[in-house]
């Protein structure tokens, strides 16, 4: 598509050129009755028969083939800028979903969306209008050039002579706005992720009466972000001014000169008209160069932002690996060893300080420790989420960095304790990992216990849960996610601190409906409700990063230590509460 609009761009410039042509030859030949001096006059001659009426025609007929393909040009132009922006936003989503976890730690989702968004739309509109333009403007210099020069080379060295400090003026601007791009880019980037946070928590802002507050620091990145622009603008008003200001002593020169040349019979008056109209045609493109070269620089800033989201590293989910060996996609049945396995966060400190354990397939393991010991992060572990800093962990005795992420997420199913909903109907939502029947939905959601809150909704299953699930409870949002877990036995799965917005007896509920269910899986049961943890076949307890027991309830409650001490704080409470 880029072609025909580079050749529309070509036979506009002709059929505008030919006008100022045919103008002169009716103010020299037809009116003037001046004989051809130029193959251009003996080509109208023969045209239009030295008639006015026949010049009005040929004109008239320019003008229209001018504005056909003027039509044709923006057509192809923006069929092709949009179908490159559709890819280029593809491949940008795509990559964001095979970039490593711990990218998105250090980025802001608001600069994320602003990137792949707003940065696109400036890449799509300087495809769209501004490449067709710079190709405008080295044929209309070239074609014009080149009929002025045969015209009068005299003159047209007049025509000429400040076209180069314009040239240089443009290129000195482009340069002094492309850093103040990148600064205002920066600025809205901000005060797009504070709009998106702010969006996001909506419900804990009004909850703690901080309105005031995230208003007035909106405020103050949107006043950041106006100076900023503002600077920017100001640029462009300096710009234009001098540039319009060259611009017109350009214009006035040539009429000057030929003016003066015409009544001295230098030249004829047909001549200087032309010349006067290809100035015009000249001279204002070339000021477009500033434009051209600014967005040019607003370009390059959206496609470094853009670039470094591309050359982001990936998860490298490939079906070989660096070594040679193919990533393995074997039986899973839920064994799990962990081999002095330390993590350090990126920019962070080290969470996990040398972690031994070993599960056998199908136990239930309940695993206790404070916030930040480190918990979590044996989930993101195993699920590949993260790489281990040191040591290895096995899966039924395989290397887990040797198993294929994709294959592996598909066998082990991970709840978090933040439940993430789509804005779709509660069912989708159940089935969000693959078909499902209307039967099986229905059996995930009974033993996550919230079938019996959704037949109580108008819509039941067909209720839409908006964005991240608002409409419904956090222990609603829990239960769905569950279910949607359950939806599909897998040999390992993973409940992070996932029923600590259940009350007690809906607890027992899930958990009784879990076990019964997940009698050959392997369960890993994160919290901190001991209740939650009893029952398991062992407890993992973690403290600062490493294991201080793992054994089983009956026992650890005999021994001094943190379990115990969690178990006598949880039943004194129980018991002042029963009283």
């Amino acid at each position: 598509m880029y072609t025909v609009a580079m050749v529309a761009v070509l036979l506009t410039t002709l059929f505008a050129m030919s006008i100022p042509l045919m103008i002169r030859f009716a103010i020299d030949q037809v009116i003037g009755g001046a004989a051809a001096d130029s193959w251009s006059a003996d080509l109208m001659t023969r045209l239009t028969g030295g008639t006015l009426f026949g010049v009005a025609i040929l004109i008239l007929i320019a003008s229209l083939l001018r504005a056909a393909f003027l039509l044709i040009k923006g057509i192809a132009s923006a069929a092709a800028s949009e179908r490159i922006a559709k890819g280029l936003k593809d491949r940008v989503m795509q990559h964001l979903h095979e970039v490593k976890f711990e990218f998105f730690s250090s980025h802001d989702t608001g600069d994320l969306i602003q990137r792949a968004t707003s940065d696109v739309e400036t890449i799509r509109r300087f495809l769209a209008v501004q490449v067709v333009e710079i190709v405008s403007i080295v044929l209309m210099v070239g074609i014009v050039s080149a009929l002025m020069w045969s015209l009068d080379p005299k003159l047209t060295f007049i025509a000429l002579s400040l076209i180069p400090i314009v040239i240089l003026f443009s290129i000195w601007f482009f340069f002094r706005v492309k850093a103040k791009f990148k600064i205002a880019d920066e600025a809205e980037a901000k005060m797009t992720s504070m709009l998106q946070e702010n969006l996001s928590g909506i419900k804990v802002i009004k909850a703690l009466g901080r309105e005031p507050f995230e208003h007035e620091k909106f405020s103050g990145f949107n006043k950041d972000l106006k100076e900023k622009v503002y600077k920017l603008i100001l640029n462009f008003a300096y710009f234009w001014s001098l540039s319009d200001f060259v611009c017109l002593l350009q214009i006035a020169l040539v009429m000057y000169f030929g003016a003066k040349w015409a009544i001295e019979g230098t030249i004829s008056l047909g001549t200087v008209v032309a010349f006067i109209t290809y100035e015009n045609m000249l001279i204002f493109p070339i000021r477009q160069l500033g434009r051209v070269l600014s967005e040019f620089g607003k370009t390059m800033v959206a496609v470094v932002r853009i670039d470094e989201i591309l050359e982001a590293e990936t998860e490298d989910d490939l079906t070989v690996s660096a070594d040679g060996q193919k990533d393995l996609e074997p039986e899973i049945i839920g064994g799990i060893e962990f081999k002095g396995v330390r993590f350090t966060y990126p920019k962070g400190e080290e969470i996990l300080k040398g972690i031994d354990f070993q599960i056998l397939p199908g136990e239930t393991i309940g695993i206790l420790g404070p916030t930040g010991s480190g918990k979590s992060t044996l989930a993101y572990l195993l699920t590949r989420l993260y790489e281990p800093t040191e040591g290895e962990i096995l899966l039924d005795g395989i290397p887990l960095n040797r198993i294929s992420k994709r294959y592996l997420r598909r066998n082990i199913g991970l709840v978090l304790q933040e439940a993430f909903l789509y804005a779709r109907t509660i069912g989708e939502n159940i089935a969000i990992r693959g078909e499902a029947n209307e039967a099986d939905i229905v059996r995930a959601a009974q033993i996550s216990a919230i079938h019996h809150n959704i037949e109580q909704f108008d819509h039941r299953y067909e209720t839409l849960v908006g964005e991240k699930g608002v409409s419904l409870s956090g222990g609603q949002r829990q239960r769905v996610a569950i279910a949607r877990t359950l939806l599909k036995p897998m040999p390992v799965m993973i409940f992070d601190d996932s029923l600590s917005a259940v009350d007690t007896e809906t607890d027992r509920q899930i958990r009784g409906g879990l076990m019964a269910n997940s009698a050959y899986s392997t369960v890993l049961l994160i919290s901190h409700r001991l209740t939650t943890l009893m029952e398991a076949d062992r407890i993992l307890v973690i403290e600062d990063g490493a294991v201080s027991a793992f054994d089983t309830h009956e026992a650890l409650i005999q021994q001094e230590g943190l379990y115990k001490r969690v178990w006598d704080i949880q039943n004194s409470i129980a018991e002042a509460e029963a009283s």
